[in-house]
């Protein structure tokens, strides 16, 4: 099994590396990823997050309403969570999020729409 260091991480053991899938969509991508999940296994052992362009002021229902649609333990990202694998994680509004061993969720820039973009995550 492959592990890492995370010097931002409190704890001292390594982190289990877990294979990751990036989604990205426009707000149009709801029913996509939707019908993605319904068809996916929610045990292929691998972690989902799911990028998607959001209102920053809006309250986003995103986790909840995915959940319905996936055994899978849906997450609103945070700063520095541990990825599992069989999960989805949601980016936040108004937040940007990239990945090494956790997931990294930071606010966005003051006076700037979400600049968050599938490709910033995985080429930070």
């Amino acid at each position: 099994m492959r592990t890492t260091d995370s010097s931002d991480d409190a704890a001292s053991a390594p982190v289990p590396l877990v294979p990751l899938v990036a989604i990205g969509a426009s707000a149009g991508g709801l029913e996509s990823v939707s019908e993605l999940l319904r068809n996916l296994s929610p045990a292929t052992g691998l972690a989902y997050v799911y990028i998607q362009h959001l209102n920053p002021t809006f309250d986003s229902q995103l986790a909840p309403i995915l959940g319905r649609e996936t055994a899978m333990p849906v997450l609103e990202a945070e700063h520095l969570m541990p990825v599992a694998a069989n999960h989805l994680y949601i980016i936040p509004p108004n937040k940007v999020i990239s990945w090494t061993a956790c997931l990294r969720s930071c606010p966005a820039k003051a006076g700037r729409a979400c600049t968050c973009r599938l490709i910033s995550f995985l080429f930070p």
